[in-house]
């Protein structure tokens, strides 16, 4: 499955990213985003391909209307709906929500705990919830994610599980 990620272009949202991009791969599906193409022409052509050819659009809409973010992801959603993709709304629940997604089924998620509030709905969402389990493992005042598919253990890495 292609999966499109509408997510604004700041590092604040890198960590969201990675956890995305995570849950995405253990279902072995294809995550796309458009700083994928920066520094391409036409980018905004690109963008627009690639949101009509994904089956599944994952949008962080937390600060849809902020002007401290770039205004990207707000396009990409808006998009996203013109041409009725199927629409996963992520949304911080520490932000203030600043538009109606009474037709979505959005996932709230908390930044102190998102393992449980973000990569779990999204792995669920994708249909892996049989074979993931989270573990937390503080080591040196980091701390390190792991993943457990079947019986191998992946230390920041997902590898292909058989599916």
């Amino acid at each position: 499955m292609k999966i499109f990620l509408a997510i604004p272009y700041k590092d604040d949202f890198e960590d969201i990213y990675e956890l995305i991009k995570l849950a995405v791969s253990i279902g072995n599906h294809q995550l796309v985003r458009a700083e994928d193409f920066s520094g391409k022409s036409d980018i905004r052509k690109k963008v627009e391909d690639e949101i009509f050819n994904s089956d599944i659009v994952i949008a962080e809409i937390s600060h849809f209307n902020s002007q401290r973010v770039r205004r990207n992801a707000r396009t990409e959603f808006l998009l996203a709906q013109t041409l009725n993709k199927p629409i996963i709304p992520i949304f911080d629940k520490s932000s203030e929500l600043s538009i109606d997604l009474s037709e979505y089924q959005v996932i709230l998620y908390d930044r102190l705990k998102l393992q449980e509030t973000l990569l779990k709905p999204i792995v669920n969402y994708l249909g892996k919830s049989d074979v993931i389990e989270f573990l937390i493992n503080k080591t040196d005042e980091k701390v390190r994610y792991f993943v457990v598919l079947h019986d191998i253990i992946l230390d920041g890495n997902v590898a292909k599980s058989g599916y």
